[in-house]
This record gives structure tokens, sequence and C-alpha cells, in this order.
């Protein structure tokens, strides 16, 4: 089943020897800024590291903001583990819309989307 921009439900991917379960990871960033401005500091993954904890290393492959932009990136865990991995655009509708593929440490499709809109309690979740 597809849903707009092309993302399918859920699904996770089967892991290799050695690898953990397949696991869900889903946060919400609440700002005071419009969608514009959150795809403005979002889109650009070389400021990544100033803002973002935990988030030492992000270096873009290429500057083109399409699908096929490459980025490494580094996550150090609050428990001291460090992951490294690459991200792939795959869809993007700015200023509201992205989607990537992970590859390395972390493997599979990670989404996100944003709008200006009232807080809710919880957010339909990517591919939805």
């Amino acid at each position: 089943m597809t849903h707009e921009h092309g993302q399918q439900t859920h699904q996770h991917v089967r892991p290799h020897a050695g690898e953990s379960a397949p696991f869900h990871f889903e946060n919400t960033w609440r700002v005071d800024a419009s969608p514009t401005e959150v795809w403005s500091v979002l889109s650009d993954v070389k400021s990544w590291p100033q803002w973002w904890p935990g988030l030492p290393v992000a270096v873009p492959v290429d500057d083109r903001n399409v699908p096929g932009r490459r980025a490494e990136i580094q996550v150090e865990s609050p428990i001291g583990v460090t992951l490294s991995f690459g991200i792939e655009l795959q869809d993007t509708d700015p200023p509201s819309f992205v989607s990537f593929s992970a590859t390395g440490d972390l493997r599979g499709t990670v989404c996100g989307r944003w709008s200006r809109r009232a807080r809710s309690p919880r957010s339909a979740p990517c591919g939805v």
C-alpha cells in the first residue's frame, strides 16, 4: 500500500547476522517556526552538529537538495555507543516533507513531516 509521496506502510528491514532486532523510532520536535524556516535549518546538513546534541558529524557528499543527495552521519548515544551511517535523500516536497534511506550501522527508511499547526498530542506518522 502506498501513500502520499510514494511512502509505503511501515515495514521493518530484515536484520543481517549479528544485528539487533528491527525497531521503530518516532520522535516529535515542537518549534516555534514556520515550515519554511524549519526546512531552511534541516536542509543545511553540514550545520546539524551545531544544534543537534549527540550528532557530532554530518558531512554532505554533495550540496544538491534533490533525490540522490547523500551525507555521512555519526551519532553518539547517551550510553556511549557511536553509530556511523550514510543517508541518501529519497523523496522531498519542500518545505514540509523529506524521506531518506540509511545504510551502515543504521539501515532503513527515515522520514520527516512538518507543518505549522496547533499542538496535538500525536502527529500522523510518515507515510500516512
